[in-house]
C-alpha cells in the first residue's frame, strides 16, 4: 500500500510541477 501510495504521490508531483511551471510563464 505504502509503496503504490508513493507512486501515486510521485506521479501527482510530477503533475502539478508541469502545471506550476506551465502557469509561471
Amino acid at each position: 500500500m505504502k509503496k503504490n501510495f508513493g507512486s501515486e504521490w510521485e506521479e501527482n508531483l510530477k503533475d502539478e510541477a508541469e502545471y506550476w511551471l506551465i502557469r509561471r510563464r
